[in-house]
């Protein structure tokens, strides 16, 4: 618990954070949390609140860019696009009953012959822009055939440009942001004809808390989940508690999932972040592993924790654990690199939010995405 002096501090900066005023925000955090949680959510929206509408096309090409570590299978029997339907990147927007937002599709100029959709949610103080520039995800989609979405949180809905996971509202199925995203993602992988049963979410910080979210509030719609340096789900119902977790990570005992069918998961973490304790990752880990282990009709006790240490080539030492029936393909997987901070592993260089320095966690999430069974059918449930 934190004390009543951190809880009046922590109220007037969410007042100031929602009246516009950032900078007083971050200094009133600073003093109470430190720096490294008042640069994550003080930062001012970007100008991700860009006039966005259907039809509006770019062809990417930054073949000279893309990253040439990890091993990540390579597409085949791949198709051309459909006539009409242009390749690159398109921008518009989606409406429901539940609100609106813009986003950001990549569309490869030849697709796999069972093409993939993957949802990426970016984090505070980023746009779809800047997280497809920091993660390479189109040079991927490129590669090997598959569709990219990644929406777009407005500033209207919360003024620091984060998806508000912390809210209530924002946790249950058919509900807030989680049923905005989940709309969203059904309607662009049914206009595309992608593959229903490959549908997969991914984010970075409090883009990785909504991709949780969504996992596990839809679980019939995503085959597997990749949360870099987020945080387990349902652990917070405010902003002063998402601040306290941030910090310190979670105190007593976990929440458990709403429902037993969680899918696959792959968790990045820094061990030096700053601004999202490492603490997250191990306890989403084990948030997700009961229900793994059920959905395989064992108890969690016998799944095997298969450690892996590394370096990558550029001096950085990382430890892989997978969660596994034995001979089996990993169930979950957690990847803790020595002395990161609060940035994607691998990113491009010149991004902020990277830490270059790797493993490469894009390559390494769709090694995984790719590695798990496929859905075997989706709902149309809202």
């Amino acid at each position: 618990m934190i004390d009543d002096k951190i809880k009046a501090a922590m109220a007037e900066a969410t007042r100031l954070t929602q009246a516009g005023r950032f900078a007083e925000a971050t200094a009133l955090i600073q003093g109470v949390l430190g720096a490294g949680a008042a640069e994550h959510w003080g930062a001012t929206a970007s100008a991700s609140a860009q006039d966005a509408i259907e039809g509006d096309f770019e062809l990417v090409d930054d073949s000279s860019a893309r990253g040439t570590d990890g091993a990540v299978p390579q597409s085949f029997d791949a198709i051309p696009s459909e006539p009409g339907v242009r390749p690159g990147v398109s921008r518009g927007t989606f409406t429901d009953a539940l609100g609106r937002r813009d986003y950001r599709l990549y569309r490869p100029r030849r697709l796999a012959e069972r093409p993939a959709l993957l949802v990426m949610l970016h984090g505070c103080g980023q746009d779809p822009e800047a997280f497809a520039q920091l993660t390479r995800m189109d040079d991927l989609a490129e590669d090997l055939g598959f569709v990219v979405l990644y929406p777009a949180q407005s500033a209207a809905a919360n003024a620091s440009g984060c998806w508000s996971w912390y809210s209530a509202e924002n946790q249950d199925r058919g509900a807030g942001e989680p049923g905005i995203l989940a709309a969203m993602t059904r309607h662009l992988r049914d206009a595309h004809r992608l593959d229903p049963r490959h549908v997969y979410v991914a984010g970075f910080s409090a883009g990785a808390a909504m991709a949780v979210t969504l996992a596990v509030t839809y679980p019939d719609l995503f085959a597997a989940v990749c949360a870099h340096s987020g945080l387990p789900y349902g652990v917070a119902g405010d902003l002063i508690t998402a601040l306290s977790l941030m910090a310190q990570g979670p105190t007593g005992g976990g929440v458990e999932l709403p429902d037993l069918r969680p899918p696959p998961i792959i968790v990045f973490h820094g061990d030096g972040d700053p601004t999202v304790s490492p603490a997250n990752a191990e306890a989403l880990i084990q948030q997700f592993l009961p229900g793994l282990a059920a959905k395989e009709g064992v108890a969690v006790g016998r799944l095997d924790a298969v450690r892996r240490k590394g370096q990558t080539d550029n001096g950085l030492n990382y430890l892989q654990i997978q969660y596994k029936i034995s001979g089996g393909d990993p169930l979950a997987e957690l990847w803790l690199a020595q002395g990161a901070g609060h940035g994607w592993l691998g990113g491009r260089v010149s991004s902020p939010f990277a830490e270059p320095r790797g493993p490469d966690a894009s390559r390494e999430m769709l090694r995984f995405f790719w590695s798990v069974p496929c859905l075997a059918g989706a709902s149309d449930e809202r």
